[in-house]
This record gives C-alpha cells, sequence and structure tokens, in this order.
C-alpha cells in the first residue's frame, strides 16, 4: 500500500489523504481532491510534491 498526504504546512495538520496499490498520478490527485471537498484548501493555495517521487501534470492543482 501506498500513502500520499496533503499537509498544511503551517500547523502540519493532514488535510487530505489517500491510500492505493499503485503510485500512479491519481493517488495524490485523491489526496488533494480531499483537502479541497474538506474545504481546508484556501483559493491560492500552493502545492509542493517530491519531484523524485511525484511527476506528472495530472497532479497539478485544478
Amino acid at each position: 500500500m501506498h500513502l500520499a498526504a496533503t499537509i498544511d504546512q503551517f500547523n502540519r495538520e493532514v488535510v487530505g489523504h489517500a491510500m492505493a496499490t499503485h503510485m500512479h498520478a491519481e493517488l495524490v490527485c485523491d489526496a488533494v481532491d480531499l483537502a479541497h471537498r474538506r474545504g481546508l484548501v484556501r483559493p491560492g493555495a500552493i502545492f509542493h510534491s517530491d519531484p523524485r517521487q511525484y511527476t506528472s501534470k495530472d497532479s497539478a492543482p485544478r
């Protein structure tokens, strides 16, 4: 299993997460989407990912 987490860097709170048996872009997108659905991401938020792990234009903010 692989875990992707969206973390608020201000307070280190996990605001979105997703688990899957793969490391496709969908995993990261699901974690970011959950944070959005929970209303925990403000407009203009900046997302950073480890470029060694996640290098897909599909994981860019929508």
